[in-house]
């Protein structure tokens, strides 16, 4: 270590250490949280990277540009630094760092570097989970100590909303770092688009445990995939083969996994898509895509799943458009079950399940103007802007709900209701779609449905109040009532959530 910069340990005391000498590299020692890190990706020449993004409790959390970006090169996948996840504590010794474009930024896979990982969420310990570059056991110093339990309290109470309750599961189960092959069940696919390139992402959930998580793919994934003309639509069932499992997505809240390619960008992981939503298991067969050969369409890859079918017309009226009565939502607070189990497979049908869960997701629609619906009263059908029917213009886009009549009745009083599909979870990490719709959306979301393309403030503070919903993790007790019905020689359930209330914690 160079002599000025050797005990420069803190983020602060580097970032005037290294201005000072202006974009000489310097080496110190640093002890940092990790805040995020980028997918391992070529670089121009014949190696990989990794970009860590790394900060302290010395600088304020609201000074992103403070923070530290450690880059570490490899030559091969294997030798890649497994990290754990958002929050854990890196030790680096030797760590090359210079000023560039007003960043700070280091190296830390250069000779005589050594890194070791500190588990925070996992364990309280003060032995490192991962040392590179040193067989020997790591003995800290009592300063050392200190800035640990120091930076493991701060990770906690900062990032620890991050992880929710199946994190020690998921973590135990699936280490990072390590690739997998699994089925599981796409919810949605978007594009994404950052600085450097175009990539797109797939929110995907698995069976066994139920866990949700995105899959990422670069610009070079999208081009095979559209060259198979591969175009998914969710839901549908995906098997995925040799899938890495990156860390913790602070946005998304989600552990996060990419797609791997070798250095001459040809893909190495393996998705096959099978359509499962109201369509039949030959025609599945027929629709199936793949990436890569080498896995065929079986029963095994068709386990009991539910679906997020949409029933529409009268089959769930007579639930949605019951109104809520006090009695009932005491007797839904009294003894919910804890578990998901029996509502999926139960064989009753048209019949009320209570349930304590946990709202995780909002599914249906992705757009947030959509959540309130055109509704007809006497139908009780809930329409999309698409497709409803204009009496005049039909080129024109209307603004009011009033020039639009419905289709079954011909009924022109129609109203605005809220209607979204929710995705909730019990507390056995179970998880199922259910619709929430009417009067027991508009008491959960403690607002008042209105045509959200023309009142913007209105759709602000519904995306607000959603946020918070999905933030704050609180269980709701609710009643579900699964409905049954065949399409195309399938029985497909689906759920209506009613008189969804708060469990404060």
């Amino acid at each position: 270590m160079s002599g000025e910069l050797e005990n420069a340990l803190t983020l602060s005391t580097i970032w005037e250490a290294v201005d000072s000498h202006g974009k000489a590299r310097h080496r110190c020692g640093f002890l940092g949280v990790i805040m995020s890190y980028r997918n391992p990706y070529a670089t121009r020449g014949a190696d990989m990277k990794i970009e860590i993004n790394l900060t302290d409790h010395t600088v304020p959390t609201h000074e992103s540009e403070k923070h530290l970006i450690v880059n570490q090169f490899f030559d091969d996948l294997e030798r890649a630094l497994p990290l754990g996840c958002v929050g854990d504590i890196l030790w680096i010794k030797n760590l090359t760092v210079n000023m560039n474009k007003g960043k700070l930024s280091g190296i830390c896979s250069a000779p005589g570097s050594e890194v070791c990982l500190f588990r925070v969420f996992d364990t309280d310990s003060f032995e490192p989970s991962l040392s590179t570059r040193n067989p020997k056991p790591v003995v800290l110093e009592p300063f050392e100590q200190a800035r640990i339990g120091l930076l493991r309290e701060w990770s906690k109470t900062h990032l620890g909303r991050f992880h929710p309750h199946y994190f020690r599961e998921f973590s135990l189960t699936r280490p990072f770092g390590e690739l997998r092959t699994f089925p599981c069940t796409l919810i949605k696919v978007r594009a994404l688009m950052n600085s450097e390139d175009s990539v797109f992402a797939m929110t995907v959930q698995t069976w066994d445990n139920d866990l949700v998580f995105d899959i990422v793919g670069d610009s070079q994934t999208v081009k095979h995939m559209r060259s198979l003309e591969m175009s998914p639509d969710p839901p549908c069932v995906v098997v995925l083969r040799d899938i890495l499992f990156k860390g913790w997505n602070t946005i998304t809240n989600m552990p996060e996994a990419c797609f791997i390619a070798d250095k001459k960008e040809r893909l190495t992981s393996t998705v096959v898509f099978f359509p499962l939503n109201n369509v039949a298991a030959t025609r599945a067969q027929h629709k199936a895509r793949f990436l890569k050969p080498g896995l065929e369409p079986s029963a095994e890859v068709f386990p009991i799943v539910e679906s997020v079918h949409i029933p529409h017309g009268n089959q769930a009226s007579e639930h949605i458009s019951r109104p809520i009565r006090s009695a009932d939502v005491d007797t839904i607070g009294q003894e919910p079950s804890r578990s998901l189990r029996e509502p999926i497979h139960s064989l009753q049908t048209r019949a009320p399940f209570c349930v304590q869960v946990e709202l995780v997701d909002f599914v249906y629609p992705y757009s947030v103007m959509e959540f309130c619906r055109p509704k007809c009263p006497q139908c009780v059908v809930y329409y999309s802007r698409r497709e409803m029917s204009p009496e005049e213009n039909p080129e024109d886009d209307p603004q009011t709900v009033e020039q639009f009549f419905c289709q079954l009745c011909g009924t022109r009083q129609m109203l605005y209701d809220f209607f979204m599909v929710v995705r909730v979870m019990d507390d056995r990490s179970l998880a199922l779609s259910a619709i929430l719709a009417g009067e027991d959306a508009t008491r959960l979301l403690g607002m008042q449905p209105t045509n959200l393309y023309d009142d913007f403030d209105a759709a602000q503070k519904l995306k607000v109040k959603c946020d918070e919903l999905l933030t704050s993790r609180h269980n709701l007790t609710c009643a579900l009532y699964a409905l049954d019905e065949e399409i195309d020689s399938q029985r497909v359930r689906s759920f209506v959530m009613r008189y969804p209330t708060p469990v404060l914690p």
